[in-house]
Formats: C-alpha cells, structure tokens, sequence
C-alpha cells in the first residue's frame, strides 16, 4: 500500500494516496459491460448535493473527476471484497474530511490525467447512451476527451 493507515492523520498522505486511488479508475483498462449501477442517480445526488460535499465538488471541476470519484466509492461500499478495500475506503473516508480547497486540488488533478483509451471510450458511450443527458454537466468532460455535453 501507498501508505499505512496510520498516515490517515496527515493530508499530504491522503492527498497523495486518494489522488492515486482515484487515477487509478482513469489510467486502468475498463472491464465493465454495463453503465455501472447508479451512476445516473448519483450524478443527479451530486448535482444537488451542498457545494461542499466531495462528490458535488467533483462533479463542478468536471464529469471525468467526478466518474472517478463516483467508481472509487461505488467500489470502496460493494459487498465484494478485493486486495486493499480497507486501505481505500480510509483513505477515502479521510479524503472526505479534508480541506474543501484540497479536494479541490486533488479533482483539478485529475481533470489532468492521461486517461485509458478503454476508459475514454466508456465515457463516449456513457455520454450517447446517457437517459438523462440533461443531468452531464455542460462542459463536464476534461479538454483531453473533446466531448461536450448540450443540455437537451
């Protein structure tokens, strides 16, 4: 691991272990088949969540920070288990108690990262077969994927 849970106290050790967990998402070979399960409802609870609420933060720097954030908790609270779930999710649940100009920082990061062809491809399709386009952030996708969603 990245760090030891003990680390959890210090945010430059959560800054830097939750910026590696959430590019992650970004930079490894999308598996899935499906839309992952409620990523509609959550980018509508994101929407609408107090501005200072990680997720919320995630969704106003751009909808690629936001996706990772959303598939790291979506794996971090599953019922299957996997190599380092507990490591994540303090990680996260530390993340989530830091600085709101610190997560800030750390989603500005990621609308940086050299995304997986794989994964830009998902975004693609998330994007076209989206049922509630209107729910996309306009503008939402980082300048590396050239996509911009309109509001229907």
């Amino acid at each position: 691991m990245p760090g030891s849970n003990d680390d959890r106290t210090d945010p430059a050790v959560t800054i830097r272990d939750a910026t590696a967990i959430f590019s992650r998402e970004l930079t490894s070979v999308w598996n899935r088949e499906k839309t992952p399960y409620g990523l509609q409802d959550s980018m509508v609870h994101a929407r609408s969540a107090p501005p200072e609420s990680t997720s919320r933060i995630f969704y106003d720097t751009d909808f690629t920070s936001w996706l990772a954030y959303f598939l790291v908790w979506n794996k971090c609270h599953s019922r299957s288990h996997y190599k380092g779930q507990r490591f994540d999710k303090n990680t996260l649940l530390a993340f989530d108690q830091l600085a709101i100009e610190d997560r800030q920082a750390v989603a500005a990061v990621l609308s940086n990262v050299q995304i997986q062809p794989t994964v830009q491809s998902a975004i693609e399709r998330l994007q076209a077969n989206s049922k509630r386009r209107s729910e996309f952030p306009i503008d939402s996708f980082n300048k590396k994927s050239h996509l911009i969603i309109k509001k229907l």
